[in-house]
């Protein structure tokens, strides 16, 4: 059986208590900063990570504006 059906067969309800926390995003970037956002991003190593690899469609943080 699937995660979201109980041992009967019937859908398991899920409530907004049972999702993970997330932290809300920041309102404003810090002063003398600016968001941006790209779908990957390459590590010092030369090695590039998509983001659509971990569930998100890119990967965002701020730079000197």
């Amino acid at each position: 059986m699937s995660n979201f059906f109980d041992d009967t067969g019937d859908p398991i309800l899920f409530s907004d208590a049972d999702l993970p926390k997330t932290p809300p995003p920041s309102k404003a970037p810090p002063e003398g900063k600016v968001e941006i956002c790209r779908p990957y991003i390459t590590l010092k190593n030369g090695k590039r990570l998509f983001a659509s690899a971990y569930g998100k469609k890119a990967f965002c943080f701020f730079v000197d504006a």
